[in-house]
């Protein structure tokens, strides 16, 4: 655990400004929690498509997770959606190994679900990999549930937003 967390967090959508935060929050990862997203590119190159014009598009939703200080903010967790204009979009989540374990996932998992209802989602899907205990234990106390494999190996898991009638 961060030393220097003092319980101010702020989610807030990725802006064009974020490329700097994003790729030093990018640099703080460890290769374990690399692993848990395989074939993404942790580069600066990616920190600014991230955002460029990705910010922009319709079918994509990024949050960062910062502490303030009053020498910079620091970004410690991110939040995802793609095929966002889908009634039910994929999810991911992402903590910075030295924020673990301090309920920020449960915080940003929080974010994330009431940020889905608000635009009158379904439900989110997410894909995690078998080993990721951590995350899996997340995922079901969130509601999450399981509903099989994805093509890659990973677990399919689903949360659905009960209808309103």
């Amino acid at each position: 655990m961060n030393d220097s967390y003092d319980g101010t967090i702020v989610i807030r959508p990725f802006t064009r400004e974020d490329t700097a935060i994003v790729h030093r929050y990018f640099e703080h990862l460890s290769e374990r929690t690399r692993a848990f997203f395989p074939g993404y590119p942790f580069t600066r190159e990616e920190a600014e498509r991230l955002t460029g014009d990705d910010v922009d598009q319709s079918d994509t939703r990024r949050f960062l997770a910062s502490v303030q200080s009053p020498e910079e903010e620091t970004m410690i967790g991110y939040v995802f959606y793609w095929d966002w204009d889908k009634k039910v979009p994929w999810f991911g989540i992402s903590v910075r190994d030295d924020y673990q374990g301090i309920g920020l996932g449960k915080k940003m998992m929080d974010f994330s679900i009431a940020e889905a209802k608000r635009h009158h989602k379904g439900g989110i899907l997410l894909t995690t990999r078998k080993d990721n205990a951590s995350g899996q234990a997340l995922y079901k106390r969130s509601g999450f549930e399981m509903i099989g494999d994805d093509p890659r190996g990973e677990l399919l898991m689903i949360l659905n937003f009960p209808a309103k009638g």
